[in-house]
């Protein structure tokens, strides 16, 4: 829905998106394959291998925005929207989310309409929550894998089930500035900070359970930082066009919390490390080459 009247603008949405996800693949390898007519099931040989994979995913979601603009000076845009993803728990599924988001544009106002070397000055401010989905379709449930157990074929669980799997929650909060000035320079300034809780992470467990790690909503992850662009035109006017453009971007990520933990396996030689960014290196400090024998030292 779109209304104007005076100097008031409205623009409802409303929506709703859904899609099935299926996936499903044979596939069947050997060596000594006739290279004319082969016939599959007259050239097994003892080296065949045969392979089934099978996954599947559904997304269910209801949103709504809503803008309004009042002389194109001030600006709102609100949302909200409801997603749920086969891929979380019975009971933890869905999810709300929701932003708002408000902006100035300080040139259309009176007393900056006569300021020639303003072209443009927006200020702009926004806060939401979105969430993160990613883990693998099946990752709630408890896997079984195939062994060989006196000449036949057996099942064990390969990894354990966790039904209470929920979204990954990411809260943003953001501030800028659009300016151009002077008919040749057009920039912005962006100003963050992106806190992400309940993470999606795999917890390390004791060998005596008999699995090595679970995945697990656990953690805090504190990301901030600006960000600076900025286009000069050099050369406008004339039949050779020239345009200088920089790119500027300090970011600081910390882990704060790590479900009580200190620090825990990530993958390879990374860790995750409370205090530190994720997926630091765990490796040996380089300390020079032992002169007897010309090898490297570590410390």
């Amino acid at each position: 829905m779109h209304k104007t009247f005076s100097k008031h603008t409205f623009r409802i949405l409303a929506g709703q998106e859904a899609f099935n996800y299926n996936y499903e693949a044979w596939n069947y390898s050997s060596t000594e394959i006739p290279e004319i007519q082969p016939n599959l099931s007259s050239s097994i040989k003892d080296n065949a291998e045969n392979g089934y994979a099978y996954s599947k995913q559904t997304f269910l979601s209801f949103f709504g925005i809503a803008d309004y603009n009042f002389d194109d000076k001030y600006l709102a845009t609100f949302s909200l929207r409801t997603d749920g993803n086969s891929r979380f728990g019975e009971n933890s599924k869905y999810a709300t989310f929701y932003s708002a988001g408000f902006s100035w544009n300080a040139h259309n106002e009176n007393f900056l309409k006569n300021v020639d070397i303003i072209n443009q000055l927006k200020l702009r401010a926004s806060y939401g929550i979105s969430g993160n989905d990613g883990i693998g379709n099946f990752t709630k449930f408890g896997n079984m894998g195939s062994v060989e157990i006196n000449g036949g074929t057996g099942y064990l669980p390969n990894s354990l089930s966790n039904n209470s799997l929920t979204w990954e929650k990411v809260r943003n909060i953001n501030g800028g500035v659009d300016f151009a000035l002077f008919g040749r320079v057009q920039g912005s300034i962006d100003f963050y900070q992106r806190v992400t809780t309940s993470m999606l992470l795999e917890r390390d467990l004791s060998r005596t359970t008999g699995f090595s790690s679970l995945d697990v909503n656990m953690g805090e992850l504190v990301n901030q930082g600006a960000e600076l662009s900025i286009n000069v035109n050099v050369l406008k006017d004339g039949p050779l066009k020239l345009d200088v453009r920089g790119n500027f971007a300090r970011n600081v990520a910390e882990i704060t919390d790590l479900g009580g933990l200190e620090e825990m396996n990530a993958w390879g030689f990374l860790r995750h490390k409370k205090g530190r960014e994720v997926y630091s290196y765990y490796l040996p400090l380089y300390a020079g080459v032992n002169p007897a024998n010309g090898m490297a030292m570590l410390d």
